[in-house]
C-alpha cells in the first residue's frame, strides 16, 4: 500500500484550482504568474505521485498481486465480502496491515499484539504472531538490525540506521 497515492486527488484538485485562477481574465497581474508557478508545481508533485504508484506497482510480485488486500475489500457490499474467500487468518493479517500503517509504516512486537488486541480482542501468542509475520513476507518486513520492529516496506540496512538510530546491523 502506497499511502502517498492517497494525495492524488488533493494534489489533481488543486492544480486545477491554480490553473483556473491563472486563466481567469483578473488574474492578469503579477498574481497570474504566482498562479502558474504554483499550478506547475502542483502538476510535476502529482506526475511523481503517480510514478510512485507505478512503482510499487511494479514492485510486487505475482503472487502479491494475487493476494487480497484491506483496500480492495473498502467500499465492497457485505453481499460480495461473503462471496470471496476470506479466512479468520486473512482478516487477522488485514488487521496487522492496517496496525502498521496507522502506525506509520513501523511498529515492534509487542505494540502490534496491543493493537491487534484493541482492534479485534484478539490475544495472540507472541511467537505465533512472529510466525504470522513471518508467513507475511512480501507484505511485512523485518526491520535489519533491529529485533521484533517491523515495516509495511522493504528498508536498507542504512535507512534503518538512520531511521532508528545505532548502526546499520547491530541492535542497541
Amino acid at each position: 500500500m502506497n499511502r502517498l497515492v492517497n494525495h492524488a486527488p488533493f494534489v489533481k484538485s488543486q492544480l486545477e484550482f491554480h490553473k483556473k485562477i491563472a486563466a481567469t481574465s483578473w488574474a492578469k497581474s503579477p498574481r497570474k504568474k504566482f498562479h502558474e508557478e504554483i499550478a506547475d508545481s502542483f502538476a510535476a508533485l502529482l506526475h511523481d505521485l503517480q510514478d510512485a504508484s507505478t512503482d510499487v506497482i511494479s514492485n510486487n510480485s505475482p503472487l502479491q498481486q494475487l493476494s487480497l488486500t484491506p483496500d480492495d475489500l473498502e467500499g465492497l457490499p457485505e453481499e460480495l465480502k461473503k462471496e470471496l474467500n476470506i479466512t479468520e487468518s486473512d482478516k487477522t493479517e488485514f488487521a496487522i496491515l492496517s496496525i502498521v500503517e496507522k502506525a506509520g509504516g513501523f511498529i515492534s512486537l509487542d505494540k502490534l499484539l496491543i493493537g491487534l488486541y484493541k482492534q479485534t480482542g484478539e490475544i495472540l501468542k507472541r511467537q505465533n504472531l512472529t510466525s504470522k509475520l513471518y508467513r507475511m513476507k512480501g507484505t511485512i518486513y523485518s526491520v535489519p538490525g533491529k529485533k521484533g520492529i517491523y515495516s509495511n516496506r522493504p528498508i536498507t540496512e542504512e535507512e534503518a540506521a538512520k531511521l532508528f538510530g545505532g548502526y546499520a546491523g547491530i541492535d542497541e
